[in-house]
């Protein structure tokens, strides 16, 4: 078998094209059996969190695939031992399988006949607690080792297929956070948080982790959002699987929440569609999956807090001026304002003629305008 330079190179343009398009992986993996003589090269994935396994065989039989990765996955030693090494390290099927491999159950209902012999090679591409994923080229039964210019194509490319996969999952991250910037949710006062159809967190920024992380209300129970009271974690999750009716062009309705907490004011929770740019919005794919719904959490205590935040910072207004501002913005006048803050008008008159001072402003209307702007935020989080 002679390998040539080009086509070896035109390979491992195809394997970082595939990085921007998983469609492609097929293709990638098929010329990779045809340059090498194998049988097929496969792609195999587990998902940390669904724990299932999902597969790219192009030249399996689907419905083998479907069984091996309903039932003999759990049975395969090889590639439990292949999953363990380092990521990047080239090996030998034959080393991994274990003696009496070719003795087992697996071997001669599963990997016998599907031609498979044990003079294969595999690599591991990812290994992190969301996902693991080898690629592993088979040889025909009776091939004792791919030699060779084969097996050096196979530790060439093998790098590649490594870093492809890291840039597919820096890609897919950047595209979701292009997507979020896009939408008009993602406050710095706000939790934003994107769940996929079975309410697996896939993004949350760090305003709604140290909310989850405090575990009052909202929190992360067996990898998927819920709520502490049972009943509002049933009416969560019946708004984030609503989002999934992709019968609709914005996915389903979505709606509203109020999560009640220990010692604090409820959050209020808006579950709505997220935006479907993939072709398969709820397939996971290297521990990835695209979202079904966003999630925007607002705590009452926190915003005000930002509010406050936003108008020293900007006006060099004291904490209490700032709240005086914030209730004067809520309107009713300064009288109401007074009485809802516990103090008497004149103290309200007194520290609003400094907030007037500072603000460069004359009249309440002009004030409320101000900071109506100044609190509003001016962009998503994407941290």
């Amino acid at each position: 078998m002679s390998i040539g330079i080009e086509e070896a190179s035109g390979l491992i343009g195809d394997i970082y094209d595939a990085a921007f398009d998983a469609a492609l992986w097929p293709d990638v993996l098929i010329r990779l059996t045809n340059a090498m003589g194998g049988v097929d090269a496969t792609i195999a994935v587990n998902d940390g969190v669904s724990g299932i396994v999902q597969m790219i065989a192009p030249r399996t039989d689907p419905e083998s695939l479907r069984s091996y990765c309903d039932y003999w996955v759990d049975q395969n030693v090889v590639w439990k031992r292949r999953r363990q090494l380092a990521v990047g390290r080239v090996v030998r099927i034959r080393d991994l399988a274990p003696e009496d491999f070719t003795r087992s159950s697996f071997h001669n209902e599963w990997w016998r006949p599907q031609g498979f012999g044990l003079g294969g090679m595999g690599v591991n591409l990812l290994t992190e607690a969301k996902a693991s994923a080898t690629c592993a080229i088979q040889s025909p039964t009776g091939r004792d080792a791919f030699e060779g210019e084969a097996a050096a194509l196979f530790a060439l490319v093998a790098p590649h297929l490594v870093r492809a996969i890291s840039v597919q999952r820096r890609w897919w991250h950047i595209k979701l956070k292009e997507e979020l910037a896009l939408l008009e949710w993602g406050r710095k006062s706000k939790g934003v948080v994107l769940v996929d159809v079975r309410a697996h967190v896939v993004y949350a920024n760090q305003y709604a982790r140290a909310i989850l992380d405090a575990r009052d209300g909202l929190l992360i129970d067996a990898g998927a959002l819920s709520a502490l009271d049972l009943k509002t974690a049933s009416a969560l999750s019946r708004l984030i699987a609503g989002c999934a009716n992709r019968s609709l062009r914005d996915g389903g309705p979505g709606g509203t929440l109020r999560v009640g907490r220990t010692g604090y004011a409820p959050l209020s929770v808006v579950v709505a569609p997220f935006p479907n740019r993939e072709r398969q919005a709820d397939a996971r794919w290297l521990g990835l999956a695209w979202p079904t719904a966003i999630l925007v959490i607002t705590d009452p205590q926190r915003e005000r807090q930002y509010q406050r935040d936003r108008l020293s910072q900007r006006l060099g207004l004291t904490p209490t001026e700032a709240e005086l501002a914030l209730e004067i913005a809520r309107g009713k006048g300064r009288q109401a304002a007074a009485r809802r803050l516990n103090i008497t008008l004149g103290t309200a008159r007194t520290h609003l003629e400094r907030i007037f001072s500072k603000a460069g402003v004359h009249r309440q209307a002009e004030l409320v305008g101000l900071v109506a702007a100044i609190v509003r935020d001016t962009g998503p989080t994407v941290d």
